[in-house]
C-alpha cells in the first residue's frame, strides 16, 4: 500500500498531464459515467440508440489500430530501434510487458464495448430505468476507457521512439 501511495506522489509530482490522466484514469472515467447518467436522466441526452450504430462503427476502426499495434509490438527484435529507445527511460519495469498488456486489455475492453453496443440495439425501449442506467454507465465506461487506452498507447510508443528526456521528469534519460 506505501509502494502505491509513493508511487501516486511522484507521478502527481513529477507526471506531466498524460501520466497524470492515465495514472488516474479509472477515477476520471467513473465521474464522467455519473455525469452522463446525470444528463440522462435530466433527459439532456434524447436518444441513446442514435450513437450506438457510431460506437459500432468506432470499435471497429479502434480493433484495428489495437490490432495493428499488437502485430507492430510483437514484430519488433529486441535490438530494434524501439526496444534501444525504451532502455533510455528510466523506469523498473519492462516496458514491452506492460504495453503487452495495456494493449491486450483494451482490446478486450473495446470487444466488450462491441457486444455491449450490439446488445443495446435489442433493449427493450421501455425497460426498468436502473437497469438501463446500469448499461448505460458500464457503456459509457468502456467507452471512455477503451478511448483513452488507444490514445495513450499511440502516445506512449510514439514518445519511445522519438524520446528526448525532459528536465524534471519522471523519465529521466539513463545516458
Amino acid at each position: 500500500m506505501r509502494k502505491k501511495i509513493d508511487e501516486m506522489k511522484l507521478i502527481i509530482k513529477k507526471g506531466n498531464i498524460i501520466d497524470k490522466i492515465d495514472y488516474f484514469r479509472y477515477f476520471f472515467a467513473l465521474v464522467l459515467c455519473l455525469l452522463m447518467v446525470y444528463f440522462y436522466n435530466q433527459k439532456y441526452l434524447l436518444s441513446i440508440r442514435g450513437a450506438i450504430s457510431d460506437t459500432i462503427s468506432f470499435s471497429s476502426v479502434i480493433l484495428g489500430i489495437l490490432g495493428l499495434l499488437i502485430g507492430l509490438l510483437m514484430s519488433l527484435k529486441e535490438d530494434s530501434l524501439f526496444f534501444k529507445q525504451t532502455k533510455k527511460y528510466d523506469l523498473n519495469i519492462d516496458i514491452y510487458t506492460v504495453l503487452m498488456e495495456r494493449l491486450r486489455n483494451a482490446f478486450m475492453y473495446n470487444l466488450a464495448l462491441l457486444i455491449l453496443s450490439v446488445i443495446y440495439c435489442f433493449v427493450i425501449p421501455n425497460m426498468n430505468f436502473y437497469l438501463k442506467i446500469i448499461g448505460l454507465m458500464i457503456w459509457f465506461f468502456l467507452f471512455l476507457i477503451v478511448s483513452w487506452d488507444t490514445i495513450f498507447l499511440v502516445w506512449i510508443i510514439v514518445k519511445i521512439c522519438t524520446f528526448k528526456p525532459e528536465k524534471d521528469s519522471i523519465r529521466a534519460s539513463k545516458s
